[in-house]
């Protein structure tokens, strides 16, 4: 897999993942083909064999990075809740508290 071989040179160079949103056509080629192994897998169409080599990288993950940030956010809000009993926004920008409620509402659709 030549693609497997350039991303494993490019980490070793970077220290970090190349990016599908880079302005550097190379890195974002590469970017871009991480996350078409990843949502090959997802639909369970990538064989073991490919599974395994992409798993060699450092540090892999299968999930995707906004769906552990939500996490974050979510656990972050989740224990203000628990230890104020209530959500508070009066501290917060105003750009930022519609993230903060879609979070919150979706949190309150997962407990239930």
């Amino acid at each position: 897999m030549k693609h497997h071989n350039k991303v494993k040179l490019f980490i070793e160079k970077n220290k970090e993942y190349p990016s599908e949103y880079s302005k550097n056509k190379e890195e974002k080629r590469l970017g871009l083909w991480i996350r078409t192994q990843k949502q090959t897998k997802k639909k369970n169409k990538l064989t073991s064999e490919k599974i395994k080599f992409l798993e060699e990288f450092p540090n892999w993950i299968w999930n995707n990075y906004f769906d552990e940030i939500w996490k974050e956010n979510y656990n972050k809000i989740k224990l203000f809740i628990e230890k104020n009993k209530k959500i508070s926004f009066t501290k917060i920008k105003k750009q930022r508290r519609k993230k903060i409620r879609r979070v919150a509402s979706m949190a309150k659709k997962i407990q239930k």
